[in-house]
């Protein structure tokens, strides 16, 4: 946080240090505003600041401040006020501010708009007090009233960020510090696999971890350090949790061009590393955005990146987000993007993205959300941690904005497979299946056409027409079967669809 303090040092420092040189030039600073991530070290920040410059602390939290009774909260906060300036030099520090000085329009809570406004008269009354300094914490900016952080009542706004590499050393030796600790520790990767992560998280890994090998060396009798292997099997358990139905797809579960499959791996080492990017000057992508007929793997590749990455993972659909209600949309926009930082690292993968993100200005499509998720995707674009798929069968019904980059800048197009993949996916999907006498090469010829899902679907087919009469094995009856229904089902439904 070097350059944070350098900040301060020459701001608010300054003018407490010199209050009177302060008053000779005619600066009233007061006011400062900590915001970013939760865990990153807003209130231990404000904690230094009180101890740098001897000052007392008064640790104001929302449980604090609420009250149940008509106008005990504005009374609360006066309290709060009167009491800092009883024990000056002071340091006044609401915690979770947007609890306190949510916005007031669209608030039909007269009690929380009478919160407000006393808040707003207890900046003004106090902003020149000598000796007191206000100073305020939250984890979303964009939900305070303007009113309340305007300069002239929060002069200085500080964003405390998620920890570079630099500053994830440091957190991991202060944390190793005084603890038994193996020599050869492999710090290098302990901060690669750390990228995302808040200093509250990394100090419940190193936590965990000293917790196991203290139980195992007391299970054991034995003198055991804290090694690399712990570490990572704490980090493991720690990081990327949230990972439903990913956690054995790999790349072998893909059947895909070379230079594709070259292309994605490349995005997981990126994702897994973004100060791989970095260091050749550019920012590692946001988001990806595959596009390609139904069936053809997008799925399986968002899945697959994100078990190889060991991220968590987080699949909508235009159905899990899209509400009837005003505003519902884009607050479950709003929860997902939360959800998805507060268990970094990970992706988000969004199927039929032309259904949630489609062209704005149309009849059937509500720019409110689609701003919203724009929005959101541009908010993590400075963060590490988050990485964006969207999938689409209709890549031009998409909005323009969400292609630009910094967004899903990176597209990667998926069709059908060729005869060769059609074989490799043939027999990945009859590798467990009794078979005799069956021609996956003849099979794979006369599937052309087919996708990925449509191979997988002939297989199973085969398969249940197999069970139906009671065969031991599948034979080449059955697939030759199961390739005419499927293509007979292919013809109605082009019929059907011609008709309507």
């Amino acid at each position: 946080m070097e350059p944070l303090k350098d900040d301060v040092r020459n701001t608010i420092g300054l003018l407490l240090r010199h209050p009177e040189d302060a008053r000779r030039y005619g600066i009233e600073w007061n006011g400062v505003l900590l915001y970013g991530p939760p865990g990153v070290g807003k209130t231990f920040f404000a904690r230094a600041i009180a101890g740098e410059y001897r000052m007392n602390l008064m640790h104001v939290s929302t449980g604090d401040l609420v009250s149940s009774l008509v106008g005990g909260s504005s009374q609360n906060i006066q309290k709060a006020f009167d009491t800092a300036l009883d024990n000056l030099p002071c340091l006044i520090f609401f915690d979770e501010f947007d609890s306190v000085a949510q916005r007031r329009e669209g608030t039909p809570d007269q009690e929380s708009r009478r919160t407000v406004n006393q808040l707003l008269t207890s900046l003004e009354e106090h902003r020149g007090a000598s000796g007191l300094l206000v100073m305020a914490a939250t984890n979303s900016i964009e939900h305070l009233d303007p009113a309340v952080i305007r300069p002239g009542r929060f002069d200085r706004h500080i964003r405390i960020d998620l920890p570079d590499e630099g500053a994830r050393r440091s957190i991991f030796e202060t944390e190793l510090d005084e603890r038994p600790v193996a020599r050869d520790v492999d710090l290098d990767e302990l901060v690669r696999r750390t990228e995302g992560m808040t200093p509250a998280t990394i100090e419940k890994v190193v936590d965990v971890a000293a917790l196991d090998v203290f139980r195992r060396a007391k299970e054991t009798g034995e003198r055991l350090e804290l090694d690399t292997a712990s570490l990572l099997a704490s980090l493991e358990r720690l990081g990327g949790q949230d990972r439903p139905t990913v956690e054995h797809w790999s790349w072998d579960s893909l059947i895909l061009p070379e230079s594709i499959k070259a292309q994605l791996q490349q995005l997981q080492a990126v994702i897994e590393d973004p100060e791989s990017a970095r260091r050749f000057g550019i920012d590692p992508p946001t988001g990806l955005l595959l596009a390609g007929p139904p069936g053809t793997g997008k799925t399986t590749i968002a899945k697959v990146l994100a078990a190889q990455a060991k991220c968590s993972f987080y699949p909508i659909s235009g159905a899990d987000v899209m509400s009837k209600w005003v505003g519902e949309s884009e607050q479950n926009i709003r929860q997902l993007f939360d959800r998805a930082r507060e268990n970094r690292p990970s992706i988000i993968f969004i199927d039929e993205l032309d259904a949630v993100a489609g062209r704005r200005g149309g009849l059937d499509v509500h720019d409110s959300h689609v701003n919203q998720l724009l929005a959101e995707i541009d908010g993590i674009a400075g963060q590490r941690g988050v990485f964006i798929v969207g999938a689409t069968n209709r890549p031009d019904q998409i909005d323009p904005a969400m292609l630009r980059g910094g967004r899903l800048s990176r597209t990667v197009v998926l069709g059908l497979p060729e005869e060769a993949e059609r074989l490799a996916l043939l027999r990945v999907f009859t590798a467990r299946m009794p078979t005799v006498g069956v021609d996956l090469e003849r099979l794979a010829l006369e599937a052309d056409g087919m996708s990925p899902a449509d191979l997988k679907s002939l297989a199973q087919e085969a398969a249940l027409a197999a069970m139906a009469r009671n065969a031991s094995s599948v034979t080449q009856a059955d697939f030759d079967q199961a390739l005419q229904r499927i293509a007979e089902g292919e013809r109605a439904e082009s019929a059907s669809f011609a008709s309507r």
